[in-house]
């Protein structure tokens, strides 16, 4: 059983990477947004994060919310993969050009959660259980098994704390806290 700690920003637009670090607090990877320019970037800096401020959120930030595609770039272990947005709730990953797998919301899985995600990379599916952030969420293969859970107390939840304690050895870290990430820190 193996842990790897990251820490997000608070500011959700932000294009600052963020690093995971294994159970030794050694480096493993980056994870970061990108945008396709400053416009875009500024547009949801305003849109995700000023409004959020608000008491209530107005109803046109949530309209033009859909319009911002949220990507990221991971880079681990001398590999540089894309998670691309295709359409609502739908991303690509990218391994050197190529489309290796994607990330889609519901999917042939019979756990039937609110927010759950569905990962398919190369010829390995797994599946977030649920888009709550709560003390765990799990992370199950093809056959319903969990390989790995995401853990967080309140106290390092407010700081943007998070582990996830893996069981099996075989599945791709990096781009579950990817999916993580988008499915439970960035709401679309």
């Amino acid at each position: 059983m193996d842990i790897y700690t990251f820490h997000v920003s608070r500011i959700k637009s932000s294009a600052k990477p963020f690093i995971i670090e294994n159970g030794d607090m050694k480096k493993i990877a980056t994870i970061q947004r990108i945008y396709s320019n400053f416009i875009v970037h500024f547009l949801d800096f305003i849109l995700r994060d000023l409004t959020s401020m608000v008491r209530v959120r107005p109803l046109w930030s949530q309209f033009f919310m859909q319009f911002i595609k949220v990507n990221l770039e991971i880079l681990w272990e001398d590999k540089k993969f894309l998670l691309l947005q295709d359409k609502d709730g739908i991303w690509s990953i990218i391994e050197e050009g190529n489309t290796v797998g994607k990330i889609v919301g519901k999917g042939r899985f019979n756990i039937d959660k609110n927010g759950s995600k569905e990962i398919v990379l190369k010829e390995k599916s797994f599946i977030l259980s649920t888009n709550e952030l709560g003390p765990d969420v799990n992370v199950f293969n093809s056959s319903g098994k969990v390989v790995g859970t995401f853990k967080s107390d309140l106290y390092h939840l407010k700081e943007g704390k998070y582990s996830l304690v893996v069981m099996e050895d075989s599945i791709p870290i990096p781009v579950i806290i990817g999916a993580y990430y988008i499915n439970n820190y960035i709401p679309y």
